[in-house]
């Protein structure tokens, strides 16, 4: 058996284990596999998913900066450190990290709304809930076709900074915003 063939189904087992819910087992198969691979990014990103499962953001953290040296432009590897930052408590990091994911993920057309949403989530943790609609608003207006979640969403935000919503003719998905 050649050790590409090897690999490959070393990793398809730690990526079934990885989604079965045994993140131990399948960290476990990723480190043999980045004995054989050590510049994979791919082992590395799931390395670190596996470690983030296990709550050790700070290993995780590692991992993906390691996937971030081998191949930077990846919005969801930035969006994963973003995620990790933020279990540690590195907030300012990890409103960065998702900056970084969402920038990256609308200049490859790539869809960064998990990005868009834990930044949105991070800046109401910290009791910014202008800066959350900000990033909402810019989201928004990229997205052709707003779910109705969204946009209730954006009405609780604009609750929260005391903002009335006037409605315009027949489009109820738009809104002009008045301070009060």
């Amino acid at each position: 058996m050649s050790i590409v063939v090897f690999s490959s189904a070393l990793a398809q087992k730690a990526r079934t284990l990885l989604h079965g819910g045994q993140a131990g087992k399948a960290h476990k198969i990723y480190l043999k596999l980045l004995e054989l691979h050590p510049l994979s990014p791919a082992y590395w990103f799931q390395k670190g998913y596996a470690e983030q499962l296990l709550g050790e953001a700070g290993q995780a953290t590692s991992s993906y900066r390691r996937v971030l040296h081998i191949a930077p432009k990846h919005p969801e590897v930035w969006n994963n450190l973003a995620i990790a930052y933020s279990d540690l408590g590195y907030t300012k990091a990890a409103i960065k990290a998702y900056k970084k994911a969402i920038s990256l993920g609308i200049e490859q057309n790539d869809n960064c709304k998990e990005a868009v949403f834990n930044l949105i989530a991070t800046y109401e943790q910290i009791g910014c809930p202008r800066d959350a609609l900000a990033i909402l608003d810019t989201f928004l207006n990229s997205c052709p076709d707003p779910s109705q979640e969204t946009l209730n969403y954006k009405r609780a935000l604009l609750r929260k900074c005391n903002i009335r919503l006037v409605p315009q003719h027949i489009e109820a998905s738009f809104f002009t915003v008045n301070s009060p």
